[in-house]
């Protein structure tokens, strides 16, 4: 199995809200190193969009070239590996130097701390009081390879639906692990497929194949020890994988 199995395509949003401030980066800069792994050995492309960045792009301490922070490491190098990356935050001054220098469009709101005004105001070859009464919905924004001087732009607020959102529907896990059962019991014609699709005991093997319990009947039809650990046999693990497929795909159709 390659690495970047593990995380699923398409969009996906960490709310980390419920964690504590130090859970909360230790967390994300565990993440951020996984995907630079999996984007520097081609196994993850994406774009990644970071909320409060000053948390977790800081400046480390006695910094270099190889011991740099994550955030820096990913905006200096990854891009010709297919990794793009969105930095939001509160501050200018509190980041890395190396990320402010490496981002290529910088958009900045209005701003009243005065060391990011003041830096604000060179990067941006923008007078301070512009920076300091930008109205809502309006921000300076700096593209380096197109002009050094900064551009008003006036941001649209008019809600646009891009994709409805659609609640998912409650399902009955009892319901939907029986009807997996059934569609497999239709195309099999394999006796000991057969046998354990309609052995009672085949819902406790399929919770111990997904790891959610271990006190289940060791029947050896199912079950071997090896160095005194429990694992399924070659039958019981093939047909927990094909339920397990079943389900996603009863669960996919029925949204």
């Amino acid at each position: 199995m390659k690495l970047f199995d593990a995380i699923p395509d398409g969009y996906i949003h960490l709310n980390l809200s419920h964690m504590s401030d130090q859970q909360q980066t230790f967390f994300s800069i565990i993440i951020l190193h996984y995907l630079y792994y999996l984007a520097k050995y081609g196994e993850y492309s994406a774009v990644i969009v970071i909320d409060e960045v000053e948390r977790v792009a800081l400046p480390l301490p006695g910094e270099n070239r190889i011991d740099r922070n994550i955030v820096t490491k990913i905006v200096d190098e990854l891009r010709k590996y297919g990794l793009f990356i969105f930095l939001i935050s509160h501050t200018l001054h509190g980041m890395d130097d190396e990320i402010r220098n490496n981002v290529r469009n910088l958009f900045v709101f209005r701003l009243q701390n005065p060391r990011d005004v003041e830096y604000a105001s060179k990067i941006l070859f923008t007078k301070p009081l512009m920076i300091q009464t930008l109205p809502k919905f309006t921000a300076m924004h700096r593209d380096p390879y197109k002009t050094y001087i900064a551009e008003r732009l006036d941001i649209e607020i008019e809600p646009r639906i891009v994709r409805k959102f659609i609640p998912q529907k409650p399902f009955d896990f009892n319901q939907i692990f029986e009807k997996a059962r059934k569609k497999l019991l239709q195309k099999t014609i394999d006796k000991d497929e057969i046998e354990l699709l309609k052995d009672p005991q085949l819902r406790q093997i399929y919770e111990f194949y997904r790891n959610r319990t271990i006190n289940i009947p060791k029947d050896p039809r199912y079950f071997k020890k090896i160095d005194g650990k429990t694992f399924l046999t070659n039958i019981a693990e093939k047909i927990c994988r094909k339920i397990e497929k079943e389900i996603q795909n009863i669960i996919k159709y029925s949204q």
